[in-house]
């Protein structure tokens, strides 16, 4: 593992010291003569930095004293503006490529040691990192809250279109196997950019028990937008599975009777468990919802309310969980170790499938996150 992260290492100084090969010489080329190296100037009646005349015949008359000081304030302010100019180049490649602190580290300790430069020897220094970070308690954790409409605004220089759609995604995420402590993060995806920026995170053991507190900030923050920055976003979808969207729409969760998202069906307890059956139903739309014709589907009133959206339309259902860990999950287990199953496959049906799988496997597109694998591995 240290050979081999050792390496990495040494590949991304390597790409850093050859990015850098032009501003090393651009930096060498500007660099001022020492004021030895500098003829001697004769100024006219009004001297005047800018306008200096070297003539021969009067190189005595200029005094030596002026001009090593002129010399000197030119060497120190070319220097500064290079320096600054140097940091500012390196701060944007080693975001750009995601460079590690490590790597960055070391190339900054290559390049402290050419006279031209005068970098921080710190990353983080580099990287301008925030000293502090304001911790607000959220029951029953902590959230913080992070300055995302600048990023977008360094991210958007000329807007495309009169809305920069963006979608927002709220999902719980375990951190630990021996603990309870999770992340609920705050995304943002740019629609038109295709890059996802962190609104918010809160940590705890638990998910917040109160959604508007949880999302207080990012609420007040978005309809305010329009006022405090030039920018005009337009939420397009909020995505999350299905316990996530009943949590942040303050409605009955999946399991429950008047559950449905969608239209106003009620659900029957068949089997232990609560089956929805077939029919014609009446669809809900934003104005039912907002006004909670439905009692029975809402747990309470969410902050989520106040927002510019359409609570029913632009708060999808999640097809990976409802469909490929849903249904298709529920379907392979059926086929492959059901119990009195007519159709369960054959020991030596599921080894040609996974070899099928498998063979399929180098021809996936790069957009699929997640190449095939055999069945033998179902359970994981």
């Amino acid at each position: 593992m240290e050979k081999a992260r050792s390496r990495k290492i040494f590949r991304k100084v390597r790409q850093g010291n050859s990015d850098f090969a032009l501003i090393s010489e651009s930096a060498e080329k500007i660099i001022p003569l020492p004021s030895s190296s500098l003829p001697e100037a004769h100024t006219q009646s009004s001297p005047s930095p800018e306008y200096l005349i070297f003539e021969a015949d009067d190189i005595s008359d200029y005094s030596d004293n002026n001009l090593s000081t002129q010399s000197n304030l030119s060497d120190s302010d070319s220097e500064q503006s290079n320096t600054e100019s140097s940091a500012s180049d390196l701060r944007g490649w080693a975001l750009k490529h995601n460079i590690t602190f490590s790597a960055l580290g070391d190339l900054l300790e290559i390049l402290n040691r050419h006279p031209n430069f005068d970098l921080p020897k710190d990353p983080r220094t580099l990287l301008c990192t925030p000293r502090s970070t304001t911790i607000e308690k959220v029951e029953p954790g902590e959230y913080v809250h992070f300055e995302w409409i600048s990023s977008v605004e360094k991210l958007i220089q000329v807007p495309t279109a009169d809305y920069i759609k963006i979608q927002i995604n709220i999902d719980g995420i375990p951190l630990y196997k021996s603990s309870t402590r999770q992340f609920w993060p705050i995304l943002a995806k740019i629609v038109e950019y295709n890059q996802v920026g962190v609104i918010g995170i809160y940590s705890g053991f638990g998910k917040p028990t109160n959604i508007n507190n949880f999302l207080r900030q990012f609420v007040n923050e978005f309809n305010t937008i329009e006022q405090s920055s030039n920018l005009k976003l337009k939420i397009s979808a909020i995505v999350c599975d299905v316990p996530a969207r009943s949590f942040i729409l303050g409605t009955k969760c999946h399991n429950a009777y008047s559950s449905c998202g969608k239209c106003d069906i009620k659900g029957e307890y068949l089997d232990n468990r609560v089956t929805f059956p077939p029919g014609n139903y009446n669809l809900r739309n934003n104005e039912n919802f907002r006004s909670k014709l439905d009692t029975a589907h809402h747990n309470q009133a969410s902050i989520i309310e106040l927002l510019p959206i359409d609570l029913v339309e632009d708060v999808p259902v999640d097809f990976m969980h409802l469909v490929c860990l849903g249904v298709t999950r529920k379907l392979l287990f059926l086929w492959v170790k059901g119990k009195k199953c007519p159709g369960r496959l054959r020991p030596y049906q599921v080894d040609q499938l996974s070899t099928n799988l498998l063979k399929i496997k180098t021809s996936i597109p790069k957009e699929f996150s997640r190449k095939p694998r055999s069945i033998r591995d179902l359970e994981h």
